[in-house]
Parts: C-alpha cells; structure tokens; sequence
C-alpha cells in the first residue's frame, strides 16, 4: 500500500505529538493519581497527610 507524501507527513506529525505528550505528560500524571489516592497508613495506623511540601520535603 502507497501512502501519499501528505499522509506520511501527517503520520509522522501524529507521532511526534503523541511521543511529546506521553513523555512530558507521565510524570504529572501519576503525581495527580497519588494525590487523588491519597498516602496509604504506616503500619502504626497515622496517616501523613500528603501535600506538595511533603512531596519535595518528605
């Protein structure tokens, strides 16, 4: 199957965009997923609450 100049453009374009989105886009992502979760209890029962200042400070 032949693809058209404009096609294969358009096609390596889309990847482009798609690999910038999941490399730039991860790491946000899963910090977003912990946040929503919440910090599970230490074995002790207290749960620490979770915050950005605990996050770069433990």
């Amino acid at each position: 199957m032949k693809l058209s100049p404009a096609t294969k453009s358009f096609i390596g374009k889309t990847v482009d965009i798609s690999t910038f989105a999941i490399q730039w886009g991860f790491v946000p992502f899963v910090v977003y997923l912990g946040f929503k979760k919440g910090a599970e209890p230490m074995p002790n029962g207290q749960i620490l609450p979770l915050s950005a200042m605990s996050l770069l400070w433990g």
